[in-house]
């Protein structure tokens, strides 16, 4: 196996239409995107205090850098991330629960790997 397929291993990539007019494509993250995430979270990512000086929450950070797309567009980091925090509460939170599916069809797609 090469390091690309090896990579890939586990992850799980789909899109999925959050609400009519707004098709997100998420992928599972990697442990290097994982890293990435922590670095991004400050002790203070999640507190009042930030959400009022427009510092993004956890769940914005985490789906930045698991988007792949946003309507068929592909963007950066920040670009995703600029867009997350102008989008409102319910749709985060729909496109989070997205990810969760997510992450719970790679659990599954690993349990498997494991048994071959």
């Amino acid at each position: 196996m090469d390091l690309v397929s090896l990579s890939q291993l586990g992850r799980i990539e789909e899109e999925t239409e959050v609400i009519k007019g707004l098709k997100i494509k998420l992928h599972t993250l990697s442990s290097g995107d994982q890293e990435f995430v922590a670095k991004a979270i400050t002790p203070s990512t999640n507190s009042e205090t930030s959400i009022i000086a427009g510092l993004p929450t956890v769940q914005q950070i985490v789906l930045a850098k698991s988007t792949v797309s946003i309507n068929g567009e592909a963007g950066t980091f920040e670009q995703f991330l600029e867009a997350y925090k102008v989008m409102q509460h319910e749709v985060i939170r729909t496109i989070y629960t997205a990810y969760l599916s997510l992450l719970d069809k790679q659990d599954k797609v690993v349990e498997e790997l494991k048994k071959k």
